[in-house]
């Protein structure tokens, strides 16, 4: 009990989660300290669901009010519950507790009924290591919550994030909180939808923005959509549409394949950013889950790269025409690519004595007109026939995919495959090595700390904790690199498989071919033609094996 602060105004700072005893805990302990102490609560602060360690002081709206009204002197003591309510960050607390003390106004932890003070250098001291003690806990907390996801995620459990083409159902599981635990199984309605997406994309050659809008004018719903459908909601006409960015990440899902991508963000200090692809990580293969073949999801995969690096690189994909079979793949021997143009030609029909309109399409290259000197140059020949250049280079196609030698193929995609696995492999063993030093490390850091604070040495205490920070800077870099190491030696395994198919499949692909619609040639041109050259007297075609 203290006698020098009966009457004095009082006021409470309860910091809690959304657990409402948490905050009934906090209230009595320091009504009743004010029982104790003769003293009156003026008012009361309470930060709902703020972290101690992660919000800053500028987002901590309550304790901002607090030290204005300190700075007024509009109160004489601070109750919180203990010292890391009032923040858990080490270079923080000796600003909140110095802004206090030079208004007089005395802080109490009702926990340990002790009075946090700053009037010494050894009070300051006591001040910092307690802060630094609630920091550390915090970073520890972090620390094993993540390692508790990292081994549910490795486990391959539900742990949020349920992509379409999915649904929940309960286990007969439960957690150590009594709920029942969610298990992922494939919604064949939704998994439909997601099958055609890829058909679309990599059968029948169309973007994400036109089958996007094929879907939405062929009512496939999104989830969202049905289920403002199926409860009767009035929703928007452009509300809960499909969307190109959505048709992209739908492609690049691995959860498609039977693994479920995971890390996908990461949180610091102050926030939560997104990761980089490369540094996703990947659930076990579980196959209940797989709704697209590993050789679709590769080639949607390969196709989307194509088509995003095509305005930089001379590689491109046929686009979408309804007449022209080679747009999109076509240049002029000078370089440029080939445009589609079409011209009306009328002519009198005697069979029924009517005049007849009729398009006749052509390629033309623009640098006959935008560059006349350059293409002069190197040929005199600008406007090549769609009927009569398409007829011929169809027939070269038809003659490859009749002859083709699928053991070349296999030899060489094989033989590069398995060698850059090889590598990638030692490259991966290397950082797996450097990772477990780093740990360790580490792990020497911080007993050296502890060992800091019971010798006496707290001026050694900063150099420890930059050094565990480096190198849990560099930690970072290197399980980044270890995943994309891990991704790329999936990558190759699937395209190896690919490359097993391909060579199976190759022999029907001669009667696919002969048998499809424009747009079903223009997409298997796509997956076999980087580029097609002509000229007044050649064809140049550069095959992808």
């Amino acid at each position: 009990m203290y006698h020098n602060i009966k009457g004095l105004r009082t006021i409470a700072l309860y910091r809690v989660s959304t657990d409402k005893q948490d905050e009934a805990m906090q209230k009595k302990s320091c009504r009743d300290f004010c029982e104790t102490n003769g003293l009156k609560i003026i008012d009361e602060y309470t930060e709902i669901d703020v972290s101690g360690f992660k919000t800053p002081l500028k987002d901590r709206y309550e304790l901002i009010k607090i030290l204005m009204r300190a700075e007024k002197k509009e109160f004489d003591i601070l109750l919180i519950y203990n010292n890391d309510r009032l923040t858990r960050r080490s270079d923080e607390a000796p600003h909140i507790l110095q802004v206090l003390s030079n208004n007089e106004i005395r802080v109490f932890e009702t926990s340990t009924d002790a009075e946090i003070k700053t009037d010494s250098h050894m009070d300051k001291l006591i001040n910092f290591f307690n802060s630094w003690t609630a920091e550390f806990e915090s970073i520890k907390t972090s620390m094993r919550v993540k390692s508790s996801f990292a081994d549910k995620n490795e486990e391959g459990k539900f742990l949020g994030g349920l992509p379409f083409g999915y649904r929940l159902i309960n286990t007969d599981f439960k957690n150590k909180k009594g709920k029942c635990i969610n298990k992922m199984i494939i919604d064949e309605n939704e998994a439909n939808i997601v099958r055609k997406i890829f058909d679309l994309y990599i059968n029948k050659n169309m973007g994400t923005v036109r089958i996007a809008n094929y879907l939405n004018e062929n009512s496939y719903l999104t989830r969202k959509k049905k289920e403002a459908l199926d409860h009767n909601i009035d929703i928007k006409e452009n509300q809960y549409l499909w969307r190109a960015s959505t048709i992209t990440r739908i492609l690049r899902n691995p959860a498609y394949i039977g693994q479920k991508a995971y890390n996908k963000t990461k949180s610091t200090r102050d926030k939560v950013v997104k990761n980089k692809r490369e540094e996703y990580k990947l659930q076990p293969y579980n196959e209940e889950l797989k709704i697209i073949s590993n050789e679709d999801f590769y080639q949607a995969g390969l196709l989307l790269e194509r088509r995003k690096k095509r305005k930089d690189v001379k590689v491109s994909t046929a686009t979408i025409s309804d007449n022209a079979l080679c747009s999109g793949l076509i240049y002029c021997r000078c370089g440029a690519k080939l445009k589609t143009g079409y011209s009306i030609s009328k002519y009198h029909r005697k069979k029924d004595n009517k005049d007849i309109q009729l398009k006749v399409y052509y390629y033309y290259c623009p640098n006959s007109k935008v560059n006349k000197v350059k293409h002069k140059e190197i040929t005199n020949k600008n406007i090549y026939s769609v009927l009569r250049y398409d007829s011929i280079i169809d027939k070269i196609i038809l003659y490859e995919l009749r002859t083709f030698n699928d053991r070349r193929y296999k030899q060489v995609f094989d033989e590069k495959i398995s060698s850059n696995i090889h590598t990638k492999q030692n490259e991966l063993n290397n950082l797996i090595i450097l990772r477990d030093k780093l740990e360790k490390l580490i792990i020497k850091y911080e007993i050296a700390i502890d060992e800091c604070f019971i010798n006496g040495e707290e001026d050694k205490v900063d150099i420890y904790i930059n050094n565990i920070n480096r190198n849990k800077a560099k930690l970072t870099k290197i399980d980044a690199e270890i995943q994309k190491l891990s991704n790329h030696n999936l990558d190759a395994d699937i395209k190896i498989k690919t490359i097993n198919t391909k060579n199976q499949d190759f022999s029907s692909l001669e009667d696919r071919y002969s048998n499809a619609s424009l747009n079903e040639k223009k997409a298997i041109l796509s997956k076999i033609i980087k580029k097609i050259i002509i000229s007044e007297d050649e064809i140049i075609i550069d095959f992808m094996y």
